[in-house]
């Protein structure tokens, strides 16, 4: 994970606080992301080359608790029968561990299960991540904001990583969504004006399809007409995109079409 650290801050040891980040965030890895992989017969652990899952993996074998077989998408467990917090507690934990066990939580709590969101928005804490959530807090990943929290600037390095956010801290995901709105807001603006309040109007009562086939009615082979046709047009010619049509869809359901 490039994280623009220095020799010196690699070596440097782990804060109480970090540390209590990287116990939760393995214990979340081991409880929640390893049951989502294949398990063989024999308790192997397959990461199908699932990006999130190899880096969970990662993460877990860098402190010891599974081992990489001879295939290099399966994994096999080490951690003994006292479990985590005993094993860790034997271990000489470095930053390089922490850093792969943050990145790995954040790609799969935040990037492939969305249970974390990616956005800088603030946010109520799921129960489940009270513990660590309290940590990243302490650590000054998350701060409080009123009664939620926020991801800070110093989540952005691992945000990145994740491709989550852009090199200037900007969640990616907005970014794209804003860019989709304006798309479906230009599309919207080039109808003709009772179309407009037609296909608004049909959306907001009957759905999307109903508002899909009431353009396919008005799309005469070379632009728009109010007159409705017999034989529904082809919309690619209109340049017509379905995430687009979504997209203008969910902005007419939030009162914002």
């Amino acid at each position: 994970m490039s994280q623009g650290r220095n020799d010196n801050t690699a070596a440097q040891p782990l804060t109480l606080p970090e540390r209590r980040v990287l116990t939760e965030a393995a214990d979340h890895l081991l409880s929640d992301a390893l049951p989502q992989m294949e398990i063989t017969a024999e308790g192997r652990i397959c990461t199908g080359g699932q990006p999130a899952h190899e880096s969970a993996c990662a993460a877990l074998g860098a402190l010891g608790v599974l081992v990489r077989t001879d295939h290099y998408t399966v994994w096999g467990r080490r951690l003994p029968p006292d479990g985590l917090q005993a094993h860790l507690e034997t271990r000489a934990l470095t930053r390089r561990a922490f850093d792969l066990v943050l990145q790995a939580f954040i790609d799969h709590a935040v990037s492939h299960s969305a249970a974390l969101p990616d956005t800088r928005d603030a946010f109520a804490l799921p129960a489940r991540f009270s513990r660590i959530g309290a940590a990243l807090m302490r650590t000054g990943h998350l701060a409080q904001d009123g009664a939620h929290v926020r991801w800070t600037d110093r989540i952005a390095p691992v945000m990145q990583e994740a491709i989550l956010w852009d090199d200037k801290g900007q969640c990616l995901s907005e970014i794209w969504q804003a860019q989709e709105e304006a798309e479906a807001r230009h599309f919207f603006a080039g109808l003709p004006e009772r179309l407009r309040e037609e296909l608004r109007r049909t959306v907001a009562q009957n759905g999307g399809l109903a508002g899909l086939d009431l353009l396919r009615r008005h799309w005469a082979g070379r632009g728009w007409t109010e007159i409705r046709q017999s034989e529904p047009g082809d919309l690619t010619e209109a340049g017509f995109k379905v995430n687009v049509f979504t997209t203008f869809v969910r902005l007419i359901r939030e009162g914002r079409g």
